[in-house]
């Protein structure tokens, strides 16, 4: 098997750095697919990363829900304690 590995900066303005490692692609076209993850890249972050980042990113609504459902009425066990 061979492992090539390189830096890359997907967009020209990219702050990021990326370390890709390709496996069993011939070296001549690893170029092909460095352009195209580079093409489904909205500002220089790879598309399928940022998807999955916006999946499991916890909001403050979801804190909200939780304590919802942990605590429905409207109040923790610990808001009592500081009173």
């Amino acid at each position: 098997m061979e492992i090539y590995q390189t830096f890359t900066r997907l967009k020209p303005l990219s702050v990021s750095t990326y370390k890709v490692e390709v496996l069993n692609v011939p070296k001549d076209e690893i170029g092909f697919y460095l352009s195209y993850i580079a093409d489904t890249s909205p500002r220089g972050y790879p598309f399928l990363l940022e998807m999955a980042h916006k999946s499991v990113v916890i909001t403050e609504r979801d804190i909200e829900k939780v304590g919802e459902i942990v605590y429905p009425f409207g109040r923790s066990p610990r808001a009592y304690l500081n009173e």
